[in-house]
């Protein structure tokens, strides 16, 4: 067998075992767009419950010393 037979033999071989993996190229690319559009959603998701959890927290505790102040000087200063 010849150099270049040989290399004709392992493309092919490779080539025989390697199909069941095939992807298509535009394919491919579809869906690392789709992936990237869902990772940027999901972080500014993440974003989003972040701020929310944060803005309820002060405003809470805002709240609390509001009610507190209240409560100790009287509700006549209404």
């Amino acid at each position: 067998m010849t150099k270049e037979e040989l290399k004709s033999a392992v493309a092919e071989a490779i080539d025989e075992k390697l199909a069941p993996f095939w992807i298509e190229r535009e394919l491919h690319y579809e869906h690392h767009l789709f992936i990237d559009k869902w990772m940027k959603w999901s972080d500014d998701m993440s974003k989003t419950v972040w701020h929310t959890i944060i803005k309820t927290i002060v405003l809470g505790i805002l709240g609390l010393l509001a009610l507190g102040a209240l409560l100790k000087m009287g509700w006549k200063h209404l």
